[in-house]
């Protein structure tokens, strides 16, 4: 179903006329016609069904037929960051921050999350600590620090300083106003790995697989390699702390051209690696949005591989937001290995 975007949309609404740039897409981009469904947000936990009633690429007017309503959740996580000066770090930011439960419009219609996060203006560091005390600091100078997920409270908010990292003016102004001092690790950590570990407080696990990603360095790149991309995937599935995923595509190429290969390779890490990864194989679909619920996916080809250019896009965002993909056959696939 796809998903649309509009702040003034109320649990009493009955019929809606979709804005012009939205009516343009729903009748030009995606073709659809009186009848069709498409789904409502309006970033404030409503969710709603509506069908086309009329579709006028300048004001479409929809029918809400269903409607669902999710509680506010009972923590939020406030991220003060330091802008960098590439743009894209800080799209980068929020997109991850969007797979991680703080949502934002671009990618509400991926996730189905109902509620939108508040974007403040800039502020000075030193008016921001004064304004917030009692709340957490990451920096790289000497203290008595704590691990995030140890003293988290889900409310506090917690900075994270710029590549230079905060000036001493900033961090001793955050000690005097009893900001807690907190410890991502024993090494640097990269400005927008830093925030996505903040994001994943919460998760004792997820911490320490950041750990082993950012940090942790080995001769047995193999084990390492394997071990570390599949451990994210303990918060997901319950019975079997890992899990492996097939990409399945439409277009040209057999994706089952060999079968054997996930089995196979969940036995080599049960046996070899001492792990307990799932034997049952899910296939996902490289156009659908369920992609995005596995970190990591293995390939299999037989031939030239065919995307249809939504597949495309779809596995192109899936790998530039940091998805893994494990090939055993990359004819046709030189521009995503690239």
């Amino acid at each position: 179903m796809h998903l649309f975007y509009d702040p003034d949309i109320t649990k009493e609404t009955i019929t809606y006329q979709l804005n012009e740039t939205e009516s343009r897409h729903v009748c030009k981009v995606l073709r659809m016609k009186e009848g069709d469904t498409i789904g409502l947000l309006n970033g404030n936990g409503l969710f709603a069904e509506a069908i086309v009633a009329e579709a006028n690429p300048k004001r479409c007017t929809v029918e809400i037929t269903g409607r669902k309503e999710q509680p506010a959740p009972s923590y939020s996580i406030h991220i003060a960051i330091a802008p960098t000066k590439m743009n894209d770090r800080m799209e980068w930011f929020i997109e991850k921050a969007t797979e991680l439960g703080n949502i934002a419009v671009s990618a509400m219609k991926q996730s189905k999350r109902l509620y939108l996060p508040k974007m403040n203006d800039l502020v000075k560091a030193d008016a921001f600590i004064r304004e917030h005390p009692n709340g957490f600091i990451a920096h790289c100078y000497d203290g008595d620090k704590q691990r995030l997920p140890d003293v988290f409270d889900g409310s506090s908010p917690i900075l994270i300083g710029p590549e230079g990292d905060f000036s001493p003016e900033e961090a001793a102004l955050a000690k005097k106003k009893r900001v807690k001092e907190i410890t991502l690790g024993e090494k640097p950590v990269e400005d927008r790995n830093s925030r996505i570990i903040c994001l994943y407080a919460g998760s004792d696990e997820v911490y320490n697989y950041l750990q082993r990603m950012v940090y942790q360095k080995t001769t047995d790149m193999r084990s390492i390699i394997v071990a570390t991309v599949l451990l994210i995937c303990g918060n997901v599935f319950s019975q079997y702390p890992y899990q492996l995923a097939v990409l399945k595509y439409n277009g040209g190429g057999d994706y089952y051209a060999n079968p054997t290969s996930v089995p196979n390779l969940v036995k080599f890490c049960n046996e070899q690696l001492n792990m307990n990864i799932s034997p049952d194989v899910p296939y996902v679909d490289v156009g659908s949005p369920d992609l995005f619920l596995y970190p990591f996916v293995h390939m299999t080809g037989h031939g030239n591989v065919v995307f249809s250019a939504q597949e495309a896009e779809n596995l192109r965002t899936y790998l530039m937001g940091g998805g893994f993909l494990h090939i055993d056959d990359n004819y046709g696939m030189d521009q995503f290995i690239r």
